[in-house]
């Protein structure tokens, strides 16, 4: 843990800046884990890590808060952060933003479908927790819950370009509570959460660390194209014969669905021994508020994973 500066309104026994180190405590679909380090209005945490994350194949690391969805519906109980990243721990690169909820106030304890925000932390629930869920792989994007990050999308950042941020060794992750109402997008558009709290951080899980050998690993990449189609894919350079198809997941909003539905539901635009790729047959439509995630792991257990929000 490198800082911690709160805001105000943190309650007392959510001061501690240690709950967000380790695994994530995960406490389910419907209810927020209380193993965590609040931020306060506009406060923020910053964690460091001894052996770098590197930008790898999908998502490189995953942010978990305690959101939690309310009764029966898909609308998340949802307190956002912006997320930044740091090679020197002094210049900080923010990750782009993009919201497409209400402009207007959705209340103290409102909630939204977790799909309405982009780039923030603290918009899906936690799902991961290794003592009571040993199954579940906390670097796994469609599995663990929480929100991934992929360093690839700073590539084009102004503090990368300048040499300033190295994003294939990111020593540091910021995370700074969004004050509803306060703050804008990346698109101008003023971002909307519960106006009661503020973000609680309750671990950051890395995917890929420098050193590290990927180069035989699975890669999964799910995106939209310019005209809105969905596209998957899944590739392997030992072979499609090296994944072990049990454990391709795929979630819709943080909840798992049917992986081989949602395949054969498009259709395959170029295949070859080494990779697949899907597409969908029909255009979606905009500011669809929601957050799609697929992975895929070799029979050595390596692992890759992706997520488009669909907005």
């Amino acid at each position: 843990m490198i800082g911690y500066s709160p805001g105000s309104g943190v309650a007392p026994g959510f001061r501690d800046p240690s709950k967000a180190l380790g695994a994530p405590v995960g406490a389910g679909r419907t209810s927020g884990s209380l193993d965590v380090v609040s931020l306060g209005l506009s406060g923020s945490l910053t964690l460091g890590f001894d052996r770098p994350l590197t930008d790898g194949p999908g998502a490189d690391f995953i942010v978990f808060e305690n959101a939690f969805y309310v009764g029966l519906g898909a609308a998340c109980y949802a307190e956002v952060a912006f997320v930044e990243v740091s090679s020197n721990g002094v210049d900080f690169a923010r990750f782009e933003t993009s919201y497409v909820g209400p402009q207007q106030s959705i209340g103290a304890y409102g909630a939204l479908p977790c799909g309405s925000w982009r780039g923030l932390a603290g918009t899906t629930p936690t799902l991961a927790n290794p003592t009571l869920h040993p199954e579940i792989d906390v670097r796994d994007p469609a599995r663990a819950g929480g929100d991934p990050f992929d360093l690839a999308s700073l590539r084009d950042h102004p503090l990368v370009k300048l040499g300033r941020i190295n994003l294939a060794y990111i020593t540091h992750v910021r995370i700074v509570d969004v004050e509803d109402g306060k703050e804008r997008d990346s698109f101008g558009r003023l971002i909307r959460d519960p106006s009661a709290g503020s973000c609680d951080i309750d671990a950051v899980s890395g995917i890929h660390f420098l050193g590290q050998a990927w180069t035989n690993d699975p890669t999964v990449l799910v995106s939209l194209d310019a005209a809105r189609r969905l596209r998957i894919e899944i590739g392997d350079p030992q072979g499609l014969g090296d994944l072990d198809l049990r454990r391709l997941h795929t979630s819709l909003q943080g909840d798992p669905v049917d992986t081989w539905g949602l395949l054969t539901a498009c259709r395959v635009v170029r295949a070859d021994p080494k990779s697949i790729v899907f597409e969908s047959a029909a255009q979606l439509p905009k500011d669809l508020a929601l957050v799609l995630s697929l992975s895929a792991q070799d029979h050595a257990g390596h692992l890759s994973g992706s997520t488009v929000h669909l907005h």
